[in-house]
């Protein structure tokens, strides 16, 4: 992932949408801001209440430099997360790629529960991570992903 954002700076720059995408590429959060227990990489069980398709390997990597990394089943995204005023994750960049429709409709629904998160929960001794909205209901879960 960290390979994609590299060429991703490297191709706004040429094409000039590093002001659109400077928040992803430059402004993570800062070492002191990011909660270490949240830095592993995490599975998708379930999004709004309902479990995820089995055969759609969704999945988020909390990384200590304040940037998440994942993939909603089929395209890659990644962005910034920072715990200053509450916990948010994004903006998020998304590539584009031709996904079959159940794919792509899952993905959108994760995408769109990440832009709604406010708050987490760690669970089962740090095994299980909750994404909360605004009103401490769970919009994403996901398990360790060992």
């Amino acid at each position: 992932m960290r390979i994609i954002r590299e060429r991703l700076s490297a191709e706004c720059a040429r094409i000039g949408l590093c002001a659109l995408l400077a928040p992803v590429l430059v402004n993570p959060a800062s070492a002191q801001e990011v909660p270490a227990e949240l830095v592993a990489n995490w599975k998708v069980e379930a999004i709004s209440g309902a479990p995820v398709d089995p055969g759609v390997m969704a999945s988020l990597e909390f990384e200590g430099a304040g940037t998440v990394d994942g993939s909603g089943g089929c395209n890659s995204l990644f962005g910034p997360y920072s715990n200053e005023d509450g916990f948010r994750i994004g903006p998020l960049a998304v590539t584009r790629k031709a996904c079959p429709p159940s794919v792509l409709s899952q993905e959108q629904a994760l995408i769109k529960a990440i832009s709604a998160v406010r708050d987490f929960r760690l669970e089962a001794d740090n095994q299980q991570l909750l994404l909360l909205n605004g009103s401490g209901d769970a919009v994403v879960q996901l398990s360790a992903d060992k």
